[in-house]
């Protein structure tokens, strides 16, 4: 925090602060009492984040009010913690689906969406820092989820599935995350992937009368048709009714992170006639193992959501 009011975006970030606060306190997230003596506030932190958009353009400066989960006590301050959220087998059929009917594909993004999630356990955390109000003692008695909170995910996603299942929809048997409600001009489906949905349906109307219906029970941002999904960049041929996921953006992030921009291209990393003989060779340094170990991954995870639909 200290460093991010340091900087010279500090005024933005004071901004996204602000706003983070005004969320807080329209949702009634918590009622500020005189901790008991047998409670021990939760502490939370401020974590900051720039967004941005399809061509890696600055979109908006974000804060979040964070709890710190790790400090919580499973039976005492948390039960149950798991939410589902759609598979990638389950965006690359409905993106097939929209591509061949030539369906509507639109974008939600659900504002502060944990802080939706009604709590069923007794849970305080300290006052924010930087926003203390009251007397010494005093801490924040929760009303609803915050991000952070181990419950956090399923609360919302609770919340989220009985206001869907109020608008007429019903989970898919193979998916938990895919919501459908059935029609006499054909089926609208909705995509959740925690704050991000997806809406596919036939009809333009259609599509606008379910964003109506989710922006009266929840602050939503409406994105228009889908360009920009999970750091993924949607490319669609209408006319060809095809939609092709590309990812230059997420891969010219991690070629950074890790030093390679100037590393020139190969069309094989390895000559594949070299045989990896266990026990030969130098071990890896363990100072560089970890950093290792995430780059495999990150490579790992972009061909998991890259693909093309006809």
């Amino acid at each position: 925090m200290e460093e991010a009011l340091q900087s010279s975006q500090a005024a933005e970030w004071t901004q996204a602060m602000d706003e983070e606060m005004e969320s807080l306190r329209a949702n009634n997230t918590w009622t500020l009492e005189r901790a008991p003596g047998i409670v021990t506030p939760i502490p939370v932190k401020w974590v900051f984040k720039i967004k941005k958009d399809a061509n890696g353009s600055i979109e908006r400066y974000k804060a979040r009010l964070v709890a710190k989960g790790f400090r919580q006590r499973e039976g005492v301050d948390y039960d149950e913690v798991f939410a589902p959220v759609s598979k990638h087998a389950t965006l690359r059929t409905l993106l097939a689906v929209v591509a061949s009917r030539d369906m509507q594909l639109h974008h939600l993004d659900i504002k502060t969406a944990f802080l939706n999630g009604e709590l069923e356990e007794d849970v305080w955390v300290e006052q924010p820092a930087g926003y203390q109000e009251g007397e010494p003692g005093m801490a924040c008695h929760l009303n609803r989820a915050l991000y952070g909170l181990r419950q956090a995910p399923r609360a919302w996603h609770l919340k989220l599935k009985e206001e869907l299942v109020a608008m007429g929809f019903t989970t898919c048997d193979a998916d938990a995350a895919l919501f459908v409600r059935k029609g006499d001009k054909g089926n609208t489906y909705l995509l959740i992937y925690v704050d991000d949905i997806l809406i596919a349906s036939d009809t333009e109307r259609e599509v606008e009368s379910v964003k109506a219906a989710i922006k009266q029970v929840f602050d939503a941002r409406d994105l228009g048709e889908a360009s920009f999904f999970l750091g993924m960049i949607i490319e669609r041929d209408r006319a060809n009714r095809s939609i092709k996921l590309t990812q230059a953006r997420m891969t010219a992030n991690i070629v950074d992170k890790y030093g390679l921009s100037d590393a020139k291209p190969r069309s094989l990393p390895l000559d594949p006639a070299l045989r990896l003989m266990q026990g030969e060779g130098e071990r890896l340094d363990a100072s560089t193992a970890e950093s290792y170990a995430q780059l495999v991954g990150s490579l790992l995870y972009l061909p998991r959501w890259a693909s093309s639909a006809t």
